[in-house]
């Protein structure tokens, strides 16, 4: 990934800490320290829309792969998401994906980490909500932001396996529209937007753009891990590069929210090599094949799904 480029000319707007924003993050990040889970898995699930016309499909592409660097993932544990022309995408999301995302989690007992990106068209319905969009077709295209926090950031939603933390990034118009009051639970959820709700994204196929919202997330986030201070990777440290570095003034702020729990989820990062893939013959029967390795000072040991789970021939989740 390389550093978004400024001309001599640009007009940049950058953000300025204060002591008081400093002291914030200061408590933050003990508390993360203190709260450290230990997750027994961690997945990712982006999502685009087939009849997307701003090349969102590519920084769902780069996202995945820069998560399963990052996380030091098997590909069995990323889901990339198409929603199809040709189906209605409520359906499709109820129907197909909130079903792939239920046999992760069934998949194990313990708390879990989803990771879930969205990239392309948002859009406000008449209530001011948000809605995930495509183009249109005689299908419908667009996915209520009620839809996924309904299954997905319920914080009282019984979980028998496990806590399920969630934390998502929104690449696109309008995505601080997703804003719900925080609930006392031990579920955690997060929520990082490409804008506030009454803002516009730049246009990704434009010469004026510098790097799409998904694009400065990875940056900043490989430029967290690579950092040897090792300092904690969380939303809010994330959120708080992304505010100063210097960006054009018609390019919105970025928007944090902690919809369920009271400390940021500490993001199980490592730069180990992916443990080596038993043959079938000396595995388990069990599908759903368990490899554990010791992680480095804040990662997480997670769950390596060896075997690739369905997939269905009239979607497109690769």
């Amino acid at each position: 990934m390389v550093s978004p480029q400024l001309g001599p000319s640009t007009v940049v707007t950058s953000h300025q800490p204060t002591n008081a924003e400093d002291e914030l993050h200061k408590k933050l990040n003990e508390a993360v320290r203190q709260r450290d889970f230990q997750y027994k898995l961690v997945f990712v699930v982006t999502m685009s829309f087939e009849t997307d016309d701003t090349d969102a499909h590519a920084d769902s592409k780069a996202f995945s792969k820069a998560m399963k660097e990052m996380f030091n993932l098997p590909d069995a544990n990323i889901l990339e998401v198409v929603f199809p022309k040709d189906r209605d995408a409520d359906s499709f999301w109820a129907l197909h994906i909130l079903a792939e995302i239920e046999q992760v989690k069934e998949s194990c007992i313990g708390r879990k980490l989803l990771l879930l990106h969205f990239a392309g068209h948002g859009a406000l319905d008449s209530s001011n909500q948000l809605l995930l969009q495509g183009n249109s077709t005689r299908f419908i295209q667009e996915l209520p932001w009620d839809l996924v926090k309904m299954f997905l950031f319920n914080p009282y939603r019984v979980e028998h396996k496990g806590v399920l933390d969630v934390a998502c990034i929104l690449d696109c118009c309008y995505s601080g529209a997703f804003v719900t009051p925080n609930a006392p639970s031990d579920k955690i959820v997060e929520i990082l937007a490409a804008a506030d709700a009454r803002s516009r994204t730049t246009v990704r196929k434009t010469k004026h753009i510098e790097a799409t919202f998904t694009q400065r997330f990875i940056f900043e986030m490989r430029s967290m891990v690579a950092n040897e201070d090792k300092a904690p990777i969380t939303f809010p440290e994330i959120l708080k590069r992304l505010q100063y570095r210097p960006r054009q003034p018609s390019k919105p702020s970025p928007v944090y929210s902690m919809i369920c729990g009271d400390v940021p989820i500490l993001l199980p990062v490592t730069s180990l090599q992916l443990p080596t893939v038993p043959h079938a013959s000396t595995g388990p029967s069990n599908p759903l094949v368990i490899d554990s390795w010791r992680p480095q000072e804040h990662s997480v040991p997670l769950l390596s799904l060896m075997i690739q789970p369905e997939r269905w021939s009239d979607g497109y989740i690769n």
